[in-house]
Formats: structure tokens, sequence, C-alpha cells
């Protein structure tokens, strides 16, 4: 199965759009990873991607033979050359991968990333907007302590939730350093920040 030009199996397209620009799947093509199941057993450089729309990962065990694992049974998965990790969390009472930006004893920093499938502005004698769908990135932030999901906003208020009464040198810091919230590497060091 070709993830990347089978994605119609998955959303319908708008017929009047001139083609499709990104993926459903979080990455591009599929990665190489390392991944660590709940039975102790674990898989080194096998190639896998995401579906977040319905919270699936895809594993390729050989070029004809594409598995999804269940959630449940996978402990973290590690990408080979970002090393970023990415575990099964229950988000809003539903199984999703996210990405571990920052974790102690006391509580984790995660990034959730979906695709969001915006439809073509067809028509229109002054349109001049993309005829293209496209799948464009979505990211949110959350803080999970003691079993406790707790949204940060990427605005102010989302910085007064990570750094109370001193929010405003965490916004200077962002903006001094042109942080960006659509970066998660940008926001491990505001979560870094607000952690010291």
């Amino acid at each position: 199965m070709d993830l990347r030009n089978n994605h119609g199996i998955y959303i319908g397209l708008q017929p009047q759009s001139e083609g499709v620009i990104g993926t459903p799947f979080l990455f591009e093509d599929m990665v190489k990873a390392h991944i660590f199941l709940d039975n102790g057993k674990d898989h080194d450089n096998v190639m896998i991607n995401f579906y977040p729309e319905k919270g699936e990962v895809f594993v390729k065990l050989s070029n004809n033979h594409i598995v999804s694992p269940e959630l449940k049974n996978i402990q973290k998965i590690v990408i080979n050359d970002s090393k970023d990790i990415y575990k099964p969390k229950s988000i809003k009472g539903r199984h999703e991968i996210v990405q571990i930006l920052a974790e102690d004893e006391e509580e984790e920093f995660v990034a959730h990333k979906y695709k969001k499938f915006q439809k073509a502005t067809i028509g229109g004698a002054y349109n001049t907007t993309s005829n293209l769908d496209e799948y464009k990135d979505v990211i949110y932030y959350y803080i999970i302590k003691n079993g406790i999901l707790e949204e940060i906003k990427q605005n102010n208020s989302g910085l007064k939730s990570l750094a109370g009464d001193n929010w405003r040198t965490v916004k200077s810091f962002i903006n001094e350093n042109s942080l960006d919230w659509s970066k998660p590497s940008d926001v491990i060091q505001i979560y870094s920040l607000y952690r010291k």
C-alpha cells in the first residue's frame, strides 16, 4: 500500500479542485524509527508513519506488508534522524500519538499534531486563492500532570498558564528570539524557561 498515493481512501477530495498539496499523514514520506512495545520487544530501523485523523500508526515490515499495531501495545517510538519521541496518550478521551517535548517525574509536556484538510476555494471572477486542496499542519500543546490534561494555548493565556506572573518575561523572550509556536523545537525553549 502506498501511503502517499492512496490517502484518498481516507478522505474524499473536492472534485473541482486541481489537486492536493500535502498529505494526511504526519510525515510526507515514511521515516525510519525504533519502536518499543509494552511486551518488552522492540523493532529498530522500521519504516513508519502516523495517520492523525484516526490515531493510527503504520509500520512497513516489507515492500508489500504494512501493519497498523494498536496504540495500547506501543510504549514509545523514537524517530531515527531527529530522535523525536512519540508516545500514545489519552487526549480528550481518545488515544492519540503525541510528541514528547519534555518529561520528568512530575509532568510531561507534549505536542499533539494533526492535519487539517482545507478545500480549495473554487469559482468567482476575482478569486485569486489557490485551486488546490491542502492538508495544513495543526499543533496543540498540553501539560499532563497527575493524569490531568491542561492545554497550553498559543497566546498570552497560554503563557500565563506556563509562567504565572512572569508571563511577560516569557513573552519578551519569545519576541527577542523570534520563537514560533508552530515549531515544537522553539516551544521547548519556551517551556524550559518556565521550568527554570
